[in-house]
Parts: structure tokens; C-alpha cells; sequence
């Protein structure tokens, strides 16, 4: 039951952010000055809720970032995330540290495609699977301009998760839709 009412939260909370990037979008006709340039430092964050019906789990991804454009478009960053959830009702505090290049694409207008690839490590605390393990993945999503020099992002993520269990491998490959918000510095 818990589980249901955290996937209606999470889709309710992806819904209206999703409205506000679309109902934002026309009044975001022009570019607003030098998102995705050489020297820009992007400051932010995004955040996910994902649930898992086979270990009857659920957990909320917080994420800070921070990214340096080392090129026009071409951004490197590092993210560490705090997932705050249960397995089994058991709490659980796990973490990540992530290395995320990514790049933007400049349309010319006021929202950036991008794409991203995600290669970090992973500490597990849990009590059926323990240790560590490495991960990687990719996001693709938009950067909107919300005014100013501040961003909203909405994209989807794959992670390729592996967990050590009893000397044996479990692979969990979560698709998830996530959201956040930055702001960028030149």
C-alpha cells in the first residue's frame, strides 16, 4: 500500500512540473543569453522516485550536481545523490557519486536538449544485498530557461545497477522519469 501512494505522489509531481515547463514554454520564445557556453559552471540538482513491485521497495533520489562547460555544448559534472527509502520496511541511507559528461544542444531558442552518460559508484546498505557497486547509465531530457539564468530539466534516466547477493549477481536496470532545477554562472 505504502508503494501506491509514493508512485501517485511521484507521478503527481512529475505531471506538474511537466504543465509548467509546457505552459512556460511560449513565454520562453528567446534565447536568454549564453546557456551552454565555454567557462559556464551549471549549479543545480534533480530528483526521482522509483519503485520496485518484485522487492516491494520504494525510494526518492535526491541529487545535487554541479557541471563546468569545457567546450560550447560539451559539459563535464560530478552528482551525488542520497536515496531515501525502504526495502522491506527496513530503512536504508545508500548513496552515489556519479560522473556525468553531458552535452547541450543549443536550438537557438530558450530550451537545450541533452544528453548525458552517468558512470559512478554506488554504496549499498541494505540487509539482503550488501557491499558496493558501480553503475552506469545515461539521461536524455530538456533544459528549459525559466528567466534570469535559471533552468528547469525534465528527462528520463537508464541505470545499469548490479548487486552482489551470497556470491551471486542481481542486474536492476530502472528507467525513471526525473526533474530538477539550476541555475548557471559565467
Amino acid at each position: 500500500m505504502k508503494s501506491v501512494r509514493f508512485r501517485v505522489v511521484a507521478r503527481t509531481l512529475m505531471i506538474i512540473l511537466v504543465t509548467v515547463l509546457v505552459c512556460s514554454t511560449p513565454a520562453l520564445c528567446q534565447d536568454q543569453g549564453g546557456f551552454a557556453r565555454r567557462h559556464v559552471v551549471e549549479i543545480g540538482g534533480s530528483m526521482y522516485f522509483e519503485t520496485d513491485g518484485e522487492f516491494q521497495h520504494g525510494f526518492f533520489t535526491v541529487s545535487p550536481y554541479i557541471g563546468y562547460f569545457v567546450a560550447d555544448g560539451f559539459e563535464a559534472g560530478i552528482s551525488a545523490s542520497l536515496f531515501i527509502g525502504s526495502y522491506y520496511d527496513s530503512p536504508k541511507a545508500p548513496y552515489s557519486i556519479d560522473l556525468v559528461p553531458s552535452y547541450n544542444f543549443a536550438t537557438g531558442g530558450s530550451v537545450y536538449p541533452f544528453v548525458e552518460g552517468v558512470l559512478g559508484y554506488h554504496s549499498l546498505d541494505h540487509v539482503f544485498y550488501g557491499g558496493s557497486r558501480v553503475h552506469y547509465g545515461a539521461r536524455v531530457g530538456l533544459k528549459a530557461t525559466v528567466g534570469g539564468k535559471a533552468l528547469l530539466l525534465v528527462g528520463v534516466k537508464y541505470l545499469n545497477e548490479s548487486l552482489d547477493r551470497d556470491g551471486g549477481r542481481r542486474t536492476d536496470e530502472p528507467i525513471v522519469l526525473t526533474a530538477g532545477f539550476s541555475i548557471w554562472l559565467d
